[in-house]
């Protein structure tokens, strides 16, 4: 059981190919005179243990050490890098924390000792090597999770006060607020990374000497720097029998992750708590019973003490949905409302989390991870109260900035100001930094707060002077994110990938918006000319996150929408699929997507790159994105569209102009038209001569007539081919 619970502690007859390996490669025979086989060389030292005992002034390290049981382990033969701080560093440490030396917890111990000891022998310029394959990734690493620590080391105890309050959308603690307890036992679940930053892998990452001072809030950095966990290494490369020893000018202790570090900063708090909306408990049965059994085993040492939050242990995890796929979106079997890009608590977070070098996968924990950009909550109220902010305080006043903001409207505002990769994120790469429309943010260096940035385990967070508005807020899609009775188009937008077309800032549009009221009257184009004529009543299903569809018999000879009957209901529902890896999902119905993309393609219209077929220009009819054509009239304030089933104009509830075009709001269906212009042509007898001659010559042979007519006799009846 315990090989399940406990990390494994190897011990190895070579310490590393730097050490062992190397020295014996030199060896000329195996003769008795050769020195090294009747004594060890002088620059190999003695075990790690005993050199920093040797050295007197790293006597708290060493008692941590024994405490802990690990002295054995630092003692003989194997393979362990240690970085670690002396006497009067430590003494400053813990005064500054307010701890004694002399009563150290044996969490604290395990937290400082076991997440500074990395597995296997690393001199300090070799720690930016990984391999990859019959490959080296050479210079590439800036981050190891092969650490000593595990999860079992800490588990820290949080407050009721401290769980993440309940929102407008959701209360996903209202569970553990109902049981009554004072403090729970709950954990941001993953390995904790050790940072570093050299200076071969800052050249070879792109990281400048300008980007390392924004990061550390001024420090400059020298060529032979070499910083661990924020901590600049005074000594490095002191090499043992069984290892290397690296000593530090501070205490390298594990750096926090993005959220908790947004959660400790005082100038983010409201920012800290919007992103917490978005958090759950998820108890862990596997931690809980394995913890238990460690208690069991280790009661004599007290080793593994009760926990003071109870006997279970909750995992805190963010709901995100991320571009590689990964995503965690559902709570007690139903889909959570809005998600964030990633999950700012996972420690180890790394979008993609592979790397592809010469056709070799390779993990990508160690070579990158995310950023974020935090407004200080003095930025965050002068948004709210902005113009720019009006677009989410006037549809959802409140007291608290966001506070009457729904989780997936919020989500966007929030993303923006992630990003994906650390790296791709720097301030020296600010200009190339994009938001939801592929345009540059906006960010600057000057509106970073100097001494608030921080690098974490998962990322780097910048505290800013501004908020960022996506550009969601301000393109023609926006309305459909915050009115309820347009839910059908706002997922139609999102799962039909329309969305990036309506983001573009490039490209301006005059967007016809159906609102849910008038996609629950729709004649299917398809069917109407058949033998089964139908209409669809559309229709959005939260519990399954899908548009789904009523389908009933249209008649035909009542006509109009008075043949919208309600006989002979069919259902066109999403079904549930699995992927390859056993996820659920629900697939969308293949009709109900058919004809909803068609519907989108009719209520966009284009403007041209020199600023035509745009509404208002004087003409009446302008051509859509499927290059169909829409009439719309505009008479002072009124804007009409026709609607080409039934003939109705139809006038618009609203019209407001944004970034990139002009949307209408409109109640009632508007639908293209069902006859094709050589239909037309075909039921007016006026038009005959001109239909025969684009017919052509009948004495053409089928070549000719490909060649050289002007349509084809299919398109005489548009739904030949559905």
């Amino acid at each position: 059981m315990l090989k399940k619970v406990l990390r494994a502690r190897p011990y190895r007859v070579l310490i590393s190919t730097g050490i062992w390996v190397g020295a014996f490669c030199m060896m000329p025979s195996c003769s008795d005179d050769y020195e090294w086989a009747q004594e060890k060389p002088s620059w190999l030292g003695q075990s790690i243990y005993d050199e920093l005992a040797r050295r007197g002034n790293f006597g708290i390290y060493l008692k941590m050490v024994d405490d802990l049981g690990r002295t054995e382990f630092l003692s003989k033969t194997g393979s362990v890098t240690v970085f670690v701080a002396d006497d009067d560093t430590y003494r400053a440490y813990f005064k500054a924390q307010g701890v004694d030396e002399n009563h150290i917890s044996t969490p604290m111990k395990r937290f400082l000792v076991n997440t500074s000891m990395l597995e296997n022998a690393y001199v300090l310029d070799l720690l930016t090597n990984q391999p990859s394959g019959d490959n080296i990734l050479k210079g590439q690493v800036m981050r190891r999770t092969n650490t000593q620590w595990s999860v079992y080391d800490s588990i820290p105890a949080v407050s009721v006060a401290e769980l993440p309050e309940a929102s407008v959308s959701a209360d996903y603690c209202g569970g553990l607020r109902g049981r009554h307890q004072s403090v729970y036992n709950l954990i941001e679940e993953g390995t904790v990374p050790m940072v570093h930053f050299i200076w071969r892998q800052m050249m070879s990452k792109g990281i400048t000497k300008k980007d390392f001072s924004y990061l550390f809030n001024g420090t400059e950095f020298q060529e032979e720097d070499v910083y661990i966990n924020n901590v600049k290494v005074r000594e490095g490369n002191v090499t043992c029998q069984n290892g290397y020893i690296h000593i530090m000018e501070g205490v390298p202790e594990p750096l926090p992750n993005m959220a908790g570090y947004l959660r400790t900063n005082g100038n983010t708090s409201l920012f800290s708590k919007l992103m917490d909306r978005y958090s759950a408990p998820f108890v862990s049965v596997l931690l809980t019973n394995s913890y238990k059994d460690l208690h069991d085993l280790y009661a004599n040492q007290n080793l593994y003490p009760v926990l003071a939050g109870g006997d279970s242990i909750y995992g805190r995890r963010y709901f995100f949905s991320s571009a590689d796929g990964n995503s965690l979106t559902s709570y007690n079997g139903s889909e959570v409302d809005g998600v964030l890009k990633f999950d700012p608590s996972r420690n180890d977070y790394a979008e993609g989390n592979i790397y592809t070098i010469n056709g070799v996968q390779t993990n990508n924990v160690n070579l990158d991870m995310g950023a974020i950009f935090a407004p200080t909550d003095e930025a965050l109220n002068s948004y709210w109260n902005s113009e720019n902010g009006s677009f989410l305080r006037e549809r959802y006043p409140s007291e608290e900035p966001f506070e009457n903001v729904p989780n997936n409207v919020l989500a966007e505002f929030l993303n923006n100001h992630m990003q994906y990769s650390f790296l791709s994120s720097l301030p020296s790469k600010f200009n190339l930094v994009l938001d939801d429309a592929k345009d540059p943010v906006g960010l600057d260096e000057a509106d970073i707060i100097k001494g608030s940035t921080a690098v974490c385990n998962n990322g780097a967070v910048y505290v800013m002077k501004k908020a960022y508005a996506p550009a969601s807020f301000r393109s023609v899609l926006a309305p459909t994110l915050v009115n309820e009775n347009m839910k059908i188009m706002n997922w139609a937008i999102r799962s039909l990938e329309f969305r990036p077309y309506l983001l573009s800032m490039v490209s301006h549009y005059d967007f016809m918006i159906l609102t849910d009221e008038a996609l629950s009257r729709y004649i299917d184009p398809v069917s109407y000319n058949g033998t089964d004529p139908r209409w669809f009543k559309f229709y959005y299903n939260a519990e399954k996150n899908q548009v789904e569809a009523y389908s009933y018999r249209y008649d035909k000879k009542l006509g109009g929408w008075d043949g919208c009957t309600e006989d002979d209901m069919r259902i066109l529902g999403s079904t549930l699929q699995q992927d390859s890896e056993g996820n659920s999902y629900y697939q969308i119905n293949p009709v109900v997507e058919n004809r909803l993309t068609d519907l989108l393609n009719f209520c966009i219209v284009p403007r041209d790159v020199n600023g035509g077929n745009y509404v208002g220009n004087g003409f009446v009819y302008y051509q859509t994105k499927d290059d169909g054509p829409m009439k719309i009239e505009k008479v002072g304030g009124q804007v009409t569209v026709a609607d080409q089933f039934s003939g109705a104009e139809v006038t618009t509830q609203d019209f407001v102009t944004m970034d990139n075009g002009v949307y209408y709001v409109l109640d009632q269906m508007v639908q293209p038209t069902f006859h094709s212009l050589m239909q037309e042509l075909v039921e007016h007898s006026e038009y005959s001569e001109f239909y025969e001659l684009l017919l052509g010559n009948e004495e053409w042979t089928t070549n000719e007539s490909n060649l050289y007519s002007l349509i084809s006799t299919k398109s005489l009846n548009m739904n030949e081919d559905n």
